[in-house]
């Protein structure tokens, strides 16, 4: 067939459309990093729209950059308003202004009463990947109660991590389907059975999966609590 297109579809209910394109959303990991001040969020937005997959590498350099300079929300006197930026927009969001009105995917607001936004999120499906780990849990607090599957990376050996972020995770976010917690080079499984999961994750034990960065291997919260120590130890080797 040289057009397989389904010329109907136009015709067809808005019910039935609306429910077509809800079945195109996929699960996706999305990355996400907090910016302050509206120059730096339009900075990478328009390095995304002018070099297209090339703007990371800009990323990259900004963020470099930021930790010599001063912020420059300062020096121009632009809002200091939070702003979650994501790599990829949602293909479906490209299709037609239909896809964009429906619904599927809605801005990740970090400034209450703001509506800029450079993330575009479900929150049912999606993984929230926070990919800097010393970004402070509560510049998402506007919308944490909000996400249901959540990847960060932690060590509860690591002190900025147990002192600091490990306060403010489960306050802000609430609401937690499921938690994919990546752990550091330097972190060991049996530092996360000495602690009570109860006052980081607000998700069952068996939905918090705890991933070793080095080889990939993996296990619930669950499953460390029910395993003996010998067992842990046997687990440890088999794993490094």
């Amino acid at each position: 067939m040289k057009n397989c297109a389904f010329q109907l579809f136009p015709q067809l209910p808005p019910e039935i459309r609306s429910c077509i394109w809800r079945h195109a959303i996929e699960p996706r990991i999305v990355p996400v990093t907090c910016w302050v001040g509206k120059q730096r969020a339009e900075a990478i937005n328009t390095s995304r729209a002018t070099h297209g997959a090339g703007w990371e590498s800009d990323l990259a350099a900004v963020r470099r950059r930021r930790q010599n300079q001063k912020d420059p929300t300062t020096m121009t006197q632009l809002p200091l308003e939070l702003y979650a930026v994501a790599l990829h927009k949602p293909p479906v969001l490209d299709v037609c202004r239909e896809t964009r009105s429906i619904g599927l995917y809605e801005p990740m607001i970090l400034t209450p009463g703001s509506s800029a936004s450079y993330a575009w999120v479900n929150y049912n499906v999606d993984v929230i990947h926070l990919q800097d780990d010393q970004e402070p849990y509560t510049r998402f607090r506007n919308c944490g109660h909000l996400v249901r599957r959540l990847r960060i990376c932690a060590d509860p050996s690591d002190e900025y991590w147990f002192y600091n972020q490990s306060a403010t995770l489960k306050s802000t976010f609430c609401q937690l389907a499921e938690c994919f917690v990546v752990m550091g080079t330097d972190a060991r499984i049996w530092d996360w059975k000495c602690y009570d999961y109860q006052k980081w994750f607000s998700c069952p034990p068996d939905n918090i999966h705890l991933i070793d960065e080095e080889n990939g291997e993996q296990m619930t919260y669950g499953e460390l609590l029910r395993m003996s120590d010998e067992d842990l130890k046997k687990w440890a080797i088999s794993a490094s």
